[in-house]
């Protein structure tokens, strides 16, 4: 069976394992490829679609066929998210195995070599750049992003509220590609689609810049007092907390307090309580259903003014509180 995705991009369908392979190595980078059984013969499918810097692919071999393959290390600058739509696989890159299935995704990191066996293989791709992706961080984080490589967990949870969450934002780039094909709106909406998916991928993928993204900077130790606020902060994250209440709990002054959370989290205290409310808010909208009010989950939340609750979402996280809210499945 053919899967829909991106069926407007097709740049391949055949039987032949020599096209497949030159095809890969146009796209990605070379691989070696074959099928490790006889009696089989591979029906493949491939399509790409570009999304500003970065592409978006899908790979089929053809049903209950055994495809094996090789990348050496160094095959080239990017990374490669892979989400199974079927089948399943197991793939070593460098010491580090991963069991592939439709619940279990994979980052490729092409500095790092590669060995894969396949079975009743398709699979949507989305490649990234590793200069894009630094440019990225450098935008969010600033120069310190360059001081740490942008190295990601090799597997993904795809059961996970973070990895649904992904999969659905890319489902919906996938989607959109579709519609845009042939648009003449099409590079203005898929560089906003490429931002999305950049936001997703260093937010609710686990990487080397995790921390920093989440509290403002790449940290050191954090003090003693900074993790009797946090801990203070989570236990009543849903409850009134004033600068009062932090201190008193961390066991110092609020200038002593102010001043620690910003040298180890280049965050305020407060700051620092509303990155977390917002990470309180999107979890939920993961979870609500279609009709959920997002001023109400606002509020809630202790963000009164819908306008600036808006700003501060999208700021963090790439897209408004609606989108969230409407791309889930």
């Amino acid at each position: 069976m053919t899967h829909s995705y991106l069926q407007n991009y097709e740049v391949l369908s055949c039987n032949n394992l020599d096209a497949l392979r030159q095809m890969l190595d146009t796209l990605t980078s070379p691989y070696d490829i074959w099928i490790p059984k006889r009696g089989y013969e591979i029906d493949a499918h491939v399509r790409t679609a570009p999304l500003g810097d970065l592409n978006l692919h899908f790979v089929q071999y053809g049903n209950d066929v055994p495809i094996n393959l090789k990348a050496e290390e160094n095959s080239g600058d990017y990374l490669l998210m892979c989400f199974l739509t079927s089948g399943a696989g197991r793939v070593t890159q460098g010491n580090e195995t991963v069991e592939l299935s439709v619940t279990q995704g994979l980052i490729r990191d092409a500095r790092r070599p590669l060995l894969s066996e396949q079975v009743d293989f398709s699979s949507l791709f989305l490649m990234v750049p590793l200069a894009r992706l630094k440019s990225h961080l450098r935008v969010l984080l600033g120069e310190q992003a360059d001081s740490i490589d942008p190295a990601f967990k090799p597997s993904i949870d795809m059961t996970s509220i973070a990895g649904r969450h992904f999969r659905n934002s890319l489902l919906f780039a996938v989607q959109e590609l579709d519609g845009l094909f042939n648009s003449m709106d099409g590079n203005i909406l898929a560089r906003n689609l490429e931002t999305l998916l950049l936001n997703q991928i260093v937010h609710s993928l686990p990487n080397a810049h995790t921390d920093a993204l989440q509290f403002g900077s790449i940290q050191a130790a954090v003090p003693y007092h900074v993790k009797r606020a946090r801990e203070y902060m989570h236990a009543h994250v849903d409850q009134p907390i004033q600068l009062e209440d932090l201190s008193r709990y961390a066991g110092c002054s609020i200038r002593t307090l102010q001043t620690a959370f910003r040298n180890s989290l280049g965050s305020s205290p407060m700051g620092y309580l509303k990155s977390v409310r917002l990470e309180r808010i999107r979890q939920e909208l993961l979870n609500a259903p279609p009709n959920e009010s997002v001023a109400k989950l606002a509020l809630k939340w202790g963000f009164a003014h819908n306008g600036n609750f808006a700003k501060a979402y999208k700021a963090k996280f790439g897209v408004l509180p609606s989108e969230t809210l409407r791309i889930k499945m």
